[in-house]
């Protein structure tokens, strides 16, 4: 929907208002970090930094809760969408790899390469957002979305006719599988932004992933996301960009709009439950907690993880080559907790 009333603005939110996208911006950083060969395992700290700017000043980002949680994997900082975590993963592979990339999914507005680009600071329009994150679930191929699917005169002859948009392949299939992957995390991981709202309030079930999305002031609200066959955004904001209210994020507006409408359209169109399948291209490894190479069978929290081909550990364990050398402190963690970590095959 474009607005509140066509008769009172005929002004088409959807596909005309330019919005920061905020943290909804993420997954095309991550995805063309994982295109560069970094691993969904790759630990960063999410710390304080300061930042040298071009013109001598410092810049300072910060995360939504103002907090710094430590080292974390890649995954992690995705599904709990760290600023930080984002900024470092920016600096590794440029802001201009990361504009290349999401120039390749859809997203034909204008992005500024910065390293503010990783609180997504460059204005988007919903519907090309909406068909760049088609592009994941599609195996890494974009479809142009289209309104229009034919054009009959008035004499009934045929003028135009097409099923779809036109299709573009922008990414392999291997990089769309993964992320995909890894964007699931942010709905089935109880500290991923999407989880709470659509799994546990609005009890949406299937399969899915996507990202949320908040600007500063609490202007925007985004959720991004899709199934195996639908994908659809909701943003939520006023036209003066002026604040919804103090907590009025993408988690608490948004989300709750997209669970519901994605239960009642694959309600409606009769969809049966599909999962994501993983192409048998992409490396399933077993991976132990702390070191973060290949599980031995000593290892007390083992995870699953994804990998790009090429990219994944081959290494075995080192810390856990027997049960003698398992670590202490290990075995008081909270297991559960960790094996909520990753991808559970």
């Amino acid at each position: 929907v474009g607005g509140r009333n066509f008769t009172e603005s005929k002004f088409n939110r959807a596909v005309q208002a330019l919005r920061q996208p905020g943290s909804s911006f993420k997954p095309f950083i991550y995805a063309a970090a994982i295109e560069k060969g970094l691993r969904p395992t790759l630990r960063l700290p999410d710390t304080a930094v300061s930042i040298a700017m071009a013109d001598g000043s410092s810049w300072q980002p910060e995360n939504y809760d103002r907090k710094f949680l430590g080292w974390m994997t890649m995954r992690e900082g995705l599904y709990m969408s760290r600023n930080v975590i984002t900024t470092k993963i920016l600096q590794k592979i440029g802001p201009r790899t990361a504009v290349s990339f999401a120039k390749k999914m859809g997203i034909k507005t204008r992005i500024r390469p910065y390293l503010s680009l990783a609180m997504g600071t460059s204005e988007v329009t919903l519907i090309d957002m909406v068909a760049a994150y088609g592009t994941f679930p599609n195996k890494g191929i974009h479809v142009d979305p289209i309104s229009l699917i034919r054009v009959i005169d008035k004499d009934g002859e045929m003028l135009e006719d097409r099923i779809q948009g036109k299709e573009t392949v922008a990414i392999s299939v291997e990089t769309a599988a993964v992320a995909v992957n890894m964007m699931q995390s942010v709905m089935d991981q109880p500290k991923g932004t999407g989880y709470h709202a659509a799994r546990r309030v609005q009890r949406f079930r299937r399969p899915a992933a996507g990202k949320t999305g908040t600007t500063q002031n609490f202007a925007d609200a985004w959720f991004v996301g899709y199934t195996p066959q639908v994908v659809a955004g909701v943003w939520v904001g006023f036209d003066s960009k002026v604040s919804m209210g103090d907590r009025m994020s993408g988690a608490v507006v948004a989300v709750p709009v997209w669970a519901r409408f994605m239960k009642r359209v694959h309600e409606a169109l009769d969809l049966p439950v599909e999962v994501f399948e993983l192409p048998a291209t992409v490396p399933q490894l077993t991976i132990c907690d702390q070191s973060y190479e290949v599980a031995t069978i000593y290892c007390p929290n083992p995870y699953g993880e994804v990998f790009l081909p090429g990219t994944e550990p081959t290494k075995t364990c080192p810390l856990h080559a027997s049960r003698s050398t398992t670590a202490p402190t290990q075995q008081r963690r909270d297991s559960k907790d960790k094996k909520r970590k990753g991808f559970q095959f």
